[in-house]
């Protein structure tokens, strides 16, 4: 599984699902994997650049989190604790003082879905990042990348939980701010998901063209197997004039889309096992 920069893992997950506590003074610090800790067991020592999510840990109990944070302090990327930020002062200086990446996950949040979060962003990487064989996040990069080169457009391709897992990047495509923070934050930004939750588009058997003032012309599709939906396909246009017949292409695309999806959620129920 590729390695993505911590702070650009916690700009993917954002929503209220995971904030910083502490930087640790370092966030330039890669993840690779993630891995469940359970303090009411031994603290065993972790490989370099996994993730702890803190499943045993109470923050109240100045031990426990005292072992999380030497076990993330010696081998790990960060630890990740249930917390309502902020945290009372003193947790947040004994957090301070042990230098590392601490994040907060929303109490309401469950682990399980925390580590699926987690584990779906880091396999749904860039082509160029990927190593070994199989279908993996970077097929949907090389298949944006097709599609865009085929219609004139920026693709980018959303799971339902509006997570960017693939975009295209090809030279001189059509930009506006919308694409721009939508890959830089890796999900839809909040003032467009009105536009991607549209009833509309995840009813159609078709594309369906979406023009939100401000913005470039998309067309959109929804991606499917069988009856499950598992996200959907958007095309961006310079303009209403370029915007072409490409319906039956993005209908196609997100068929081979579906596929390799499909293939992504395997990898990632294997990898929770």
């Amino acid at each position: 599984m590729a390695a993505m920069l911590l702070d650009q893992l916690v700009e993917a997950l954002q929503g209220g699902v995971i904030s910083v506590l502490s930087a640790g003074g370092e966030g330039e610090r890669p993840v690779s994997s993630v891995e469940l800790l359970d303090c009411t067991e031994a603290v065993a020592t972790t490989a370099p650049g996994h993730l702890l999510l803190g499943v045993g840990v109470d923050i109240a109990n100045r031990e426990a989190l005292g072992a999380a944070l030497r076990t993330a302090a010696d081998s790990s990327c960060a630890l990740a604790v249930k917390c309502a930020a902020p945290p009372p002062p003193d947790v947040a200086a004994q957090i301070h003082d042990a230098g590392v990446p601490v994040l907060a996950v929303d109490p309401q949040v469950p682990w399980s879905h925390v580590q699926r979060l987690v584990t779906t962003v880091l396999a749904a990487r860039p082509a160029d990042t990927e190593s070994g064989g199989g279908t993996r996040g970077g097929d949907l990069f090389s298949l944006a990348n097709a599609v865009a080169g085929v219609v004139g457009g920026a693709v980018a391709i959303m799971d339902t939980q509006q997570v960017v897992v693939a975009y295209s990047n090809l030279p001189d495509q059509p930009i506006d701010e919308t694409r721009r923070r939508g890959i830089l934050g890796r999900r839809v930004p909040e003032e467009a998901l009105a536009d991607h939750l549209d009833r509309e588009v995840w009813v159609s058997d078709g594309a369906v063209r979406h023009h939100r003032p401000g913005n470039l012309p998309r067309m959109a599709v929804v991606i499917r197997a069988g009856e499950d939906v598992l996200g959907s396909l958007w095309v961006a246009f310079p303009d209403e004039v370029a915007v072409p017949e490409c319906e039956p292409t993005l209908q196609e695309a997100a068929r081979v889309a579906a596929l390799h999806m499909l293939a992504l959620r395997r990898q990632v129920d294997l990898t929770l096992g």
